[in-house]
C-alpha cells in the first residue's frame, strides 16, 4: 500500500488519508484522536498532520516496500 515514497509535506507526492473519522460501537462519528505521530522504519514511514480545516485530521505514509535490503 503507498506508492514507494516516503511521506512528505507535500499531499501530491505522498499517499495520504485525509478527513479520518471513527465510528464507535454506536455507530457514532467521533474525532480521531492522535496516539502515533510518527513511524520511521527503513521500509516505511508514518506522518500525522496537523488538523486543517481544509483537510481535517489527516496522515500520510509510504516507503519503498518490499524488502528493503534487509
Amino acid at each position: 500500500m503507498g506508492n514507494g515514497h516516503f511521506p512528505l509535506k507535500d499531499y501530491q507526492r505522498s499517499s495520504s488519508f485525509l478527513h479520518v473519522k471513527l465510528t464507535n460501537h454506536r455507530y457514532q462519528t467521533i474525532e480521531a484522536k492522535t496516539i502515533l505521530r510518527n513511524a520511521d522504519s527503513r521500509c516505511f514511514r508514518l506522518m500525522d498532520r496537523r488538523y486543517t480545516k481544509e483537510n481535517g485530521k489527516s496522515f500520510s505514509y509510504g516507503g519503498a516496500g518490499g524488502r528493503c535490503g534487509i
